[in-house]
């Protein structure tokens, strides 16, 4: 590299690293970018998502916070990634500063002026975006703010327009909707009125480019609420797809045994939970991921008890 590099060559180079997921140095070039031009709001964004991909919460966090203090009105995903990084009153306040944002730019996207195939692509595109920034606010109402005195109701304004945003377009292509109001209705015991969100959601995932798949977390947490609902099947078939993205997570190899056994297919719960198990007690298995064996060791046995009771 030229010792003369700017700072946007170097966040270009540092976004390719991060692309091919070489993410220390992408890390160390985007460091450099910020050194050069401390308060240039696109590197900060930048920098705090590829600190976001690397797990370096707090370095995403001081970025983001400082983009904010420099472009208030920036891009409104700052403020949807400094709700998942801060905490209390300031994760609302920015979730909730996040969606001004994105029903302001679906507002100005609704009175554009262009061909009429461009103005359809900007408005399924902001309604997308909004409707996913409402999951994400409604999120923290069913995790770390539900002990707000008003959590159930604003969680649910939020779910359900999120849900009504996608029902209201043409092609149903964003899951997170149904999935975010499917959890809140099982959170209030009512799964009747979760299974056929529930099912939305698997026509979403089943009718999807491979491209657009919902996120990999949002289509594990349908898998478990299908379990809850007495859909165990539809959670196998849906957790047999994750494993081909994913064969390092013991979380969904005990999910694929659990749903293997609900729906009564002993013999592959019991062919997989042996695999599950090796591969935990291999060294090829991080760490953090082996919180799961005690787990796998129990369903194994409870596999072994229905087979000898069968």
């Amino acid at each position: 590299m030229k010792a003369t590099e700017t700072a946007g060559e170097l966040a270009a180079s540092a976004q390719a690293c991060m692309e091919a997921y070489e993410l220390e140095q992408g890390l160390k070039l985007y460091r450099r970018a910020v050194k050069l031009e401390p308060d240039n709001v696109e590197i900060l964004d930048a920098y705090g998502e590829a600190c976001l991909q690397a797990g370096k919460r707090d370095d995403a966090r001081k970025a983001l916070m400082h983009s904010v203090e420099i472009q208030p009105e920036g891009a409104a995903s700052r403020y949807m990634y400094l709700g998942q990084l801060l905490e209390g009153a300031d994760a609302i306040r920015s979730f909730e500063r996040g969606v001004s944002i994105l029903r302001a730019e679906r507002a100005e996207a609704g009175q554009r002026s262009g061909s009429r195939g461009e103005l359809q692509r900007l408005w399924v595109e902001s309604t997308h975006a909004l409707a996913t920034g409402l999951c994400s606010a409604a999120e923290i109402y069913l995790t770390d703010a539900c002990d707000e005195p008003d959590a159930e109701e604003r969680c649910e304004a939020l779910a359900t327009e999120a849900v009504a945003l996608v029902e209201g377009l043409r092609e149903q292509t964003l899951a997170e909707p149904y999935v975010t109001l499917a959890s809140l209705r099982l959170s209030q015991q009512r799964n009747d009125e979760a299974e056929p969100l529930l099912q939305k959601a698997c026509d979403v995932v089943n009718n999807c480019e491979e491209t657009a798949l919902p996120p990999f977390d949002c289509r594990l947490s349908l898998s478990k609420m299908l379990m809850e609902v007495g859909k165990p099947e539809d959670a196998l078939e849906l957790l047999q797809m994750l494993r081909l993205e994913d064969d390092d997570s013991l979380e969904l190899r005990y999910l694929l045994v659990f749903a293997a056994s609900q729906a009564g297919d002993t013999e592959l719960a019991a062919e997989e939970v042996v695999k599950a198990i090796a591969y935990a007690e291999s060294d090829a298995c991080p760490v953090e991921e082996r919180e799961w064996l005690d787990q796998l060791k129990q369903i194994q046995s409870e596999i072994g008890e229905a087979d000898m009771e069968g």
